[in-house]
């Protein structure tokens, strides 16, 4: 049997930290040194497998390389045409069907496309023209060790940030952009001026000149250096965003037994139930609805937030993904 030697790659790193992609490219090196899985970043050390995380040009560039040396070609797909629809990246919205384009080429291109969920195997089958047989659905996975409710963390982060232990804390760790839903946070703030509300994620300047105008009662605090801590101390995750590839919020958050609400998106449907682990909502009254409905009922929080923490040590603990892409690397190697 031919034992997987990966050359990982992604292209910008540096620029992508704090993102969804650049967070997934960490997890796929802890998960691989826990599965004793050899990789390298170094582009001159021999293996047996190319595996990109972002369809840039110079990824097409390495990965007809390596094709050339019989190397087989992973790429995730993290990112999709669809998410230059709402705005966030006005700049490439009219550029949007040329980008499809490419993104089609550069999936077929591969021998295997891992997706992070099974809603963007389908979307890649179903709008791109790629085989069912290339893509696998395999999530970004989560340290179900790292990401544990610890209320030391709690205080501290409530202390630093002006939140008295009575608050009601509500939380979200996105890019504060308008695809990962701010006017609906910031709409929400405006509608509980009792509930505290803190955005905790990353800021580009390029995406957004300055966060959108919101109530004292919200923060927006930019990307802070242990995500998990903030997740102990609030009560709820409030993710409205209007379009994933798969999440990596609700995910850390269901890890900490944090309670979740989320916009109603096909993403989720793989392992977020409404009403079992989680509430959902189609539009800004429904959020409102569900906001009421956990901020009355702390045992119904309590309820939703341990039963999602047990779907994702099921389906998204680094053991659980680390076994799906040894048994992937090995069916395409062997």
């Amino acid at each position: 049997m031919i034992e997987p030697r990966i050359t990982l790659y992604c292209e910008n790193y540096n620029a992508l930290k704090g993102s969804g992609m650049g967070v997934a490219f960490e997890r796929q090196k802890n998960i691989l040194l826990e599965q004793n899985i050899f990789f390298t970043e170094d582009l001159s050390i021999p293996t047996n497998i190319f595996q990109a995380n972002t369809p840039g040009l110079r990824t097409l560039w390495l990965m007809k390389k390596f094709k050339k040396q019989n190397k087989k070609i992973i790429i995730y797909a993290h990112v999709v045409a669809e998410q230059f629809e709402d705005g966030s990246f006005r700049f490439l919205s009219p550029l949007k069907p040329l980008i499809k384009k490419y993104f089609s080429y550069i999936f077929n291109l591969a021998d295997l496309v891992i997706c992070p969920s099974e809603y963007t195997a389908r979307l890649l089958n179903e709008n791109y023209d790629i085989a069912k047989e290339k893509t696998v659905a395999i999530s970004c996975g989560v340290d179900i060790h790292k990401f544990q409710w610890n209320e030391y963390k709690r205080e501290e982060f409530r202390k630093k940030y002006g939140i008295k232990k009575k608050d009601l804390l509500i939380i979200n760790t996105a890019m504060a952009i308008r695809r990962k839903g701010i006017d609906t946070f910031i709409k929400m703030s405006e509608l509980f001026p009792d509930i505290k509300f803190i955005w905790a994620g990353k800021k580009y300047k390029f995406l957004a000149k300055k966060v959108p105008s919101h109530p004292d009662n919200a923060q927006f605090i930019g990307l802070i250096s242990d995500v998990a801590t903030a997740y102990s101390a609030a009560d709820i995750l409030l993710y409205p965003s209007y379009q994933e590839t798969q999440g990596l919020s609700p995910l850390e958050a269901a890890s900490v037994r944090l309670p979740i609400i989320v916009r109603n998106l096909p993403v989720y449907n793989d392992w977020l139930i409404d009403g079992q682990n989680c509430l959902k909502a189609k539009n800004d009254v429904e959020f409102r609805e569900c906001i009421e409905k956990m901020a009355n009922d702390g045992e119904l929080r309590k309820k939703l937030g341990q039963r999602a923490r047990l779907s994702v040590i099921e389906k998204h603990s680094f053991e659980a993904i680390g076994n799906q892409l040894k048994k992937t690397y090995n069916q395409l190697l062997n």
